[in-house]
């Protein structure tokens, strides 16, 4: 998924600190998943 080109400044960064959230939390969750096992 990439950013809209016709994003402002303030919302390209808004939207990059949204999908490094769900990486985050995707990263970190994915190994405790597999831990439970």
């Amino acid at each position: 998924m990439m950013a809209k080109p016709d994003m402002t400044p303030q919302q390209k960064m808004e939207w990059q600190i949204r999908m490094l959230d769900r990486l985050y939390d995707a990263a970190t969750r994915a190994p405790a998943k597999s831990e439970d096992k």
